[in-house]
């Protein structure tokens, strides 16, 4: 089976998706195979309380082979309290610096919380091209920050999500605990054969609806497609350390 581990539903305010409504992005996902997964709802990330549309996503994921990717904001009160409260309920927790406007250190503690909750951490570098950014300022990420805090976390899993190539080329040798996907990488002709980070650490992320599936599918070479969308993120979700 086939996962994508970064994959949205909902309604993004700055233009109209096709398949944003779960079901339809359910089914445009089982056409190429992809049958688990994680899924981040687009509307939480805007949302004074984020749960009011992640609990509503995690309820119709229940028994779909995919969890919810649910949305902490670390500057908001009570977030680590949420994030306990619902903690049962997810399968990630998906952070939004970039968006929300905050350092890595802020989120140092919900870092830690997550991993002992047992929840990967979905680092979000970007959801738009930076040639759309004139609907929405978004922060520049710093991955040699994020991925220092992740070597002081080891105890949790983080999937660095939406980076392009030549970030994560600064990370040929990352921590252990720190993956990465393919979302960020379909602005490059051949990224996969000139890509320094660790093939094996690297998964499946598609980013659909905001970013087209099919797209993301090809650009994936057939030797490899096994390891990143089926073997890679498997082991991910699993805890599982590389082998």
């Amino acid at each position: 089976m086939y996962y994508d581990l970064s994959a949205f539903a909902g309604h993004w305010p700055f233009r109209r998706l096709r398949n944003g409504e779960i079901g339809a992005e359910l089914e445009h996902l089982k056409k190429y195979g992809i049958g688990g997964g994680l899924i981040s709802s687009l509307d939480a990330i805007f949302y004074n309380d984020p749960w009011e549309a992640d609990g509503e996503l995690a309820e119709l994921l229940r028994e779909k082979g995919f969890r919810a990717a649910v949305c902490v904001n670390p500057d908001l009160p009570h977030a680590a309290a949420e994030l306990e409260r619902h903690a049962g309920s997810a399968g990630a927790v998906r952070l939004y610096p970039g968006i929300h406007g905050y350092e890595c250190p802020g989120a140092s503690e919900l870092a830690r919380l997550a991993g002992e909750l047992g929840l990967p951490v979905l680092l979000t570098a970007r959801l738009e091209d930076r040639r759309l950014e004139y609907l929405l300022r978004q922060r520049e990420v710093d991955i040699l920050k994020w991925a220092e805090l992740a070597s002081k976390t080891p105890e949790t899993r983080f999937l660095f999500t939406g980076f392009y190539r030549g970030e994560l080329d600064m990370l040929p040798d990352p921590p252990e605990n720190v993956w990465a996907d393919t979302s960020g990488l379909c602005h490059d002709l051949f990224p996969f054969e000139v890509c320094a980070f660790p093939a094996d650490r690297l998964v499946f992320g598609s980013m659909s609806p905001l970013q087209c599936l099919e797209s993301a599918v090809i650009n994936v070479p057939g030797e490899l497609r096994d390891g990143i969308m089926g073997r890679n993120p498997e082991r991910f979700l699993k805890g599982e350390e590389r082998k």
